[in-house]
């Protein structure tokens, strides 16, 4: 669920909820708490070069923004 100035703005859903880009009914739901936490603590783990291939990565890029994207306008 998307915030915004403390109220519900939208809620993110995976594209199979959607028929054609036609409202789903009925609406959907979101998962409880317990079967995320199961789902995560099941998931396979990074291998252990995943770090290291982000800082790659990030090091292949041109230097970010300095000023903050997220900062209000």
């Amino acid at each position: 669920m998307v915030v915004s100035h403390g109220r519900p703005a939208y809620v993110i859903v995976t594209p199979d909820v959607y028929d054609a880009g036609q409202r789903p009914s009925p609406a959907p739901r979101g998962r409880r708490l317990r079967e995320v936490l199961t789902m995560l603590a099941t998931a396979p783990r990074p291998d252990p070069a995943f770090a290291d291939d982000l800082e790659a990565i990030l090091d292949s890029v041109d230097t970010v923004p300095s000023d903050d994207p997220w900062q209000r306008s």
